[in-house]
């Protein structure tokens, strides 16, 4: 049993297909040396090797500049997955990171998940702080979403307000959004036009415009051929007594329900931004029709302090 350095994008085909085997979809891209969040910082990872073959690796991504990094990934196949090689592959990769002059490192995992036990224990005895709930993901299936409750829910629009597909604003509305964004006022896990606008979902994905101002928006992406993620919903605070943030979903979800290949839709609920009687909401209106839902908790470790 060996560790061994990657490095990206992996040439080897066969090499690459092992690894592939190992991650998730969502992270292939990782094996060309592309971060899997679009933010052109450099991928890193460690492979754990027996008789050639792979059976483990890590997965990490650096912001060089700002001197964090986020380790995407730690698995081992079903027939190594032990807490001894685990922790192998996460002191080498704490090592690399230290190498790079890393001072915050995060790690966050699927609670559901069969590796999951074993890595909170790992992390735990490496002394990394957590685990800490961060995102809920809600998996529903469109044929058994029963969307009578929410059609019920009649919001109208007052004068100057104007709803809209994303696609439809304008060239100055998009400046503006990203001079807003550049001025910090629109956070990044909300920006439209950030991290993954490549998969965003046209069709019905809605902005609610309020005398020419882009002031809310409800954006999808499709992560899969038939999976849609209701990844954005986004009120500005003088309007959100309005309750148009419940219209923006509402709309939302019934194009999504007239929509012939899109079968699934998840609901990401991240727990750090999430007001009380918004989740409050959800859990009540939404969970009982999810078919899946999916926890996913994070771990962090300050390096100044190791």
């Amino acid at each position: 049993m060996k560790v061994a350095p990657l490095t990206f994008p992996l040439q080897e085909a066969s090499l690459r297909e092992s690894y592939a085997q190992l991650l998730p979809s969502s992270l292939h891209s990782c094996l060309n040396g592309l971060d899997p969040f679009e933010i052109q910082s450099p991928v890193y990872g460690i492979g754990l090797v027996e008789q050639e073959q792979p059976v483990g690796i890590i997965l990490a991504t650096a912001h060089l500049q700002i001197h964090t990094a986020h380790i995407h990934s730690l698995n081992l196949d079903k027939h190594h997955a032990n807490p001894r090689l685990a922790r192998l592959l996460l002191e080498e990769m704490s090592r690399l990171l230290a190498s790079l002059s890393t001072t915050l490192a995060t790690f966050s995992y699927i609670q559901e998940s069969p590796m999951a036990s074993l890595l909170e224990k790992v992390f735990l005895e490496q002394k990394w702080q957590g685990p800490r709930p961060l995102i809920i993901e809600c998996l529903f299936k469109r044929s058994d979403f029963n969307l009578q409750w929410w059609q019920s829910k009649n919001v109208t629009l007052a004068e100057g307000f104007e709803e809209l597909l994303f696609k439809k604003i304008t060239h100055k509305e998009r400046q503006d959004l990203m001079h807003r964004q550049e001025q910090m006022s629109i956070p990044d896990y909300i920006f439209p036009l950030g991290r993954e606008k490549n998969l965003i979902e046209y069709e019905n994905s809605l902005a609610l415009r309020y005398k020419q101002r882009i002031v809310g928006w409800m954006i999808t992406h499709r992560t899969a051929p038939e999976v849609i993620r209701y990844s954005a919903l986004y009120l500005e605070d003088d309007f959100s007594h309005t309750g148009y943030w419940l219209k923006l979903l509402i709309d939302a979800l019934n194009i999504h329900s007239t929509m012939a290949n899109a079968h699934y839709g998840l609901l990401e609920i991240n727990l750090d931004q999430i007001s009380k009687s918004w989740r409050k909401f959800i859990e009540r209106r939404l969970f009982p029709q999810t078919s899946q839902i999916s926890h996913h908790h994070s771990f962090w470790k300050d390096f100044n302090n190791h």
